[in-house]
């Protein structure tokens, strides 16, 4: 349906260009490809539920291929009281925001409610809190072990 690439491509497309936080970005994914069947990253279990290294190293790809740039948040009140590090910023270039504009396209053609769905389920987990995102994460985790 959606190769990893495209997944990735129709998220930020999605998003608007920019996600705040290398979690945010890796557990949204994690939540379409378990809820939504679409992707096919290795997710493996770390401390703060499944992690995917692979997905790493795509970002870093896209970092390289100039589709992806990164910047550091400033850090906000919160991030200062919990003792947080400042996030991380990823701004996707204009190809890359087209190439997710054009997978969505695609995807709306063959399974137009998947793709409503996907996009109600990126712009959800892109403006929970962090803490919910990692738990209902680990609550999928559970529920299939």
């Amino acid at each position: 349906m959606l190769s990893n690439d495209e997944l990735i491509s129709v998220v930020f497309y999605i998003a608007g260009g920019r996600i705040k936080g290398l979690t945010r970005l890796q557990k949204t994914i994690f939540l379409v490809e378990r809820i939504l069947n679409i992707g096919s990253f290795n997710f493996e279990l770390g401390k703060h539920g499944s992690w995917p290294h692979e997905l790493e190293r795509t970002i870093k790809g896209f970092e390289y291929r100039g589709l992806l740039r990164t910047s550091i948040a400033s850090p906000d009140l919160a991030s200062k009281l919990f003792g947080e590090s400042p996030a991380i910023i990823y701004e996707a270039s204009q190809d890359l925001i087209r190439n997710g504009e054009e997978a969505f396209r695609k995807l709306k053609e063959s399974d137009m409610v998947k793709a409503l769905y996907l996009r109600r389920l990126v712009r959800a987990a892109l403006i929970v809190p962090l803490s919910y995102l990692i738990a209902t994460s680990i609550r999928i985790i559970h529920k299939r072990l």
